[in-house]
């Protein structure tokens, strides 16, 4: 009978131990904020807002998201003696062979007009490029129907971005996102059928951080390798319009900062902070769904910090900074 005792003792003690540590576990470390105060996500001024929100996630509630993500540090290249040297070089990787016009201390223009009017603006420091054609202005082009299919017009898009040599892992092995586009006059349109369409639209993003966490720019779903290809022209020619505003984020820098509540970033959003980057085709907007993502600034930024993203009805999508402000500097 002791022993019966002693078993179903040890039996019940294990089990409340169990249970304890289920329901009471150990407190994660505080968030490191290594980088001290961070200068604040520099947001665009919303263009249009919905007059209202509703909130419609399938439980008709927030969901409850960590308090806390990793900032990661964006180093900025200095200045060198053979900057000038080096964005001619990438130039002619792209056909552009004559000199340059600068524009300003460290952007060069170059120009061509075969096969195609064409610009090439490059930051000779960090490299990032506008590649620019007169394609909606040539009829022509929308002849073509041979649009290349999605892996070829993806790995040609990386290819042809790259060629300016700034590209790390997490883009060079990022996925794409194709669309299809047709010609109104002198602006694309989302193409009704794949096989009326005139050209192809590619955005490439960093991969998701952690495997988790997607990430955005200023655009929304427009990616920091940006591209229209038509099926006119082939191989690189192919390529009539491309952005590369990739800028290298060091990994092994990071620190994790504490995140305002999710309730609290709604308010904002309600409130007319943030950015609306679609306010979706009704004046009320409809919010399905609400993650956490990070911040691709094209314009560059010192610290890659995460955002607040609400998604909803009608292509619905706006941003709100996700960090705890008493860790943001202000803007004053």
């Amino acid at each position: 009978m002791a022993l019966v005792a002693y078993m179903v003792l040890r039996f019940l003690i294990g089990s409340f131990a169990v249970y304890w540590q289920a329901t009471h576990p150990t407190p994660p470390p505080p968030p490191t904020v290594g980088f001290g105060k961070l200068p604040a996500i520099n947001l665009p001024t919303s263009t249009k807002v919905p007059t209202s929100y509703k909130l419609e996630t399938a439980n008709g509630r927030l969901p409850d998201l960590t308090d806390r993500m990793k900032v990661f540090f964006m180093p900025k290249k200095g200045p060198s003696l053979f900057d000038s040297d080096t964005a001619k070089s990438i130039a002619s990787k792209f056909n552009f062979v004559f000199e340059p016009e600068i524009l300003n201390d460290r952007t060069f223009r170059f120009t061509k007009t075969e096969p195609l009017v064409s610009t090439f603006d490059i930051d000779i420091r960090d490299r990032v490029f506008n590649f620019q054609t007169d394609y909606l202005n040539r009829p022509d082009l929308i002849l073509a129907n041979k649009l290349p299919n999605n892996y070829d017009v993806a790995s040609q898009v990386k290819s042809f971005a790259g060629l300016a040599g700034n590209f790390g892992p997490d883009i060079a092995t990022a996925s794409a996102q194709v669309s299809y586009l047709t010609s109104s006059g002198n602006k694309l349109e989302p193409a009704v059928s794949v096989s009326n369409a005139e050209f192809v639209q590619v955005d490439i993003n960093r991969r998701p951080i952690d495997g988790i966490y997607q990430v955005y720019t200023q655009r929304g779903y427009v990616g920091v390798v940006h591209a229209i290809v038509s099926g006119f022209f082939s191989g690189q020619q192919s390529i009539v319009e491309a952005h590369n505003y990739y800028y290298l984020i060091d990994y092994g820098q990071m620190h994790t900062y504490p995140l305002r509540d999710v309730r609290t970033a709604l308010k904002m959003l309600q409130a007319g902070e943030g950015l609306v980057v679609n306010p979706g085709k009704t004046p009320e907007a409809v919010i399905r769904q609400v993650s956490l993502g990070y911040y691709d600034d094209l314009d560059g930024q010192d610290y890659f910090q995460p955002i607040y993203v609400f998604e909803g009805d009608g292509d619905f999508l706006a941003l709100i900074p996700a960090l705890d402000p008493q860790f943001v500097q202000s803007n004053n």
